[in-house]
């Protein structure tokens, strides 16, 4: 795949989207939008226009789904993935209003894609000096790797209820003392981190709500 270009002079965001766009070898383009679904700055390995355009379409739909997930009362909206059989694509958001998406010629988001979606989310929220939404702050919050307590080894979830449907624990990375007692911050085997917590009346372990 040809490296990633774009038809705007660069910014403090162009070398997190550039390194973003090499690290993926799916990548067809990364653009960081504004809440009217304007281009802050990408980098594409399609044409400019086409990435604009997808970073513009993409904010309508992440405009519904958080339209969707407020009247569920399900949470704060950190992450929205779109899966077909050629192209998929993942948003993750920087700040209120802001968000990064990332277009693969795959039909499949990889955990690699993920993480390194992730990652550049939050070099574009420190460069842009935007506040933390507040899933992205608690989340941050509970990081502790390499400084996890004696007393959390081998504490954590293996398979967690998500919805229903059970997804496989990658790695423990951290924990949050919440509400309903200590919370485990995880990532799961497709790359998504969230906080868990033990249903003790379900007995399982299940995603914390946001």
């Amino acid at each position: 795949m040809k490296p990633s270009s774009r038809d705007q002079a660069a910014t403090g965001f162009s070398e997190v989207l550039d390194v973003l766009v090499r690290s993926v070898p799916e990548a067809l383009c990364a653009v960081f939008v504004d809440p009217e679904g304007e281009t802050v700055d990408l980098a594409s390995r399609i044409d400019a226009f086409d990435a604009r355009i997808t970073g513009a379409e993409f904010a309508i739909v992440l405009s519904l789904a958080r339209s969707c997930s407020a009247k569920l009362t399900s949470g704060t909206m950190l992450e929205f993935r779109a899966e077909g059989r050629r192209r998929s694509a993942i948003a993750r958001v920087v700040s209120e209003g802001y968000d990064l998406v990332l277009l693969v010629a795959s039909p499949t988001i990889t955990a690699r894609a993920a993480d390194q979606v992730a990652i550049a989310s939050q070099e574009l929220l420190r460069e842009a000096g935007l506040p933390s939404p507040p899933s992205f702050a608690r989340l941050r919050g509970a990081e502790a790797p390499a400084k996890i307590s004696s007393r959390f080894k081998g504490f954590g979830p293996v398979l967690i209820d998500d919805g229903g449907v059970q997804k496989r624990v990658e790695q423990t990375l951290g924990f949050y003392q919440g509400e309903q007692g200590t919370e485990v911050l995880v990532r799961l085997d497709d790359g998504e981190e969230l906080l868990a917590w033990f249903d003790t009346n379900a007995n399982r372990w299940t995603r914390r709500t946001l």
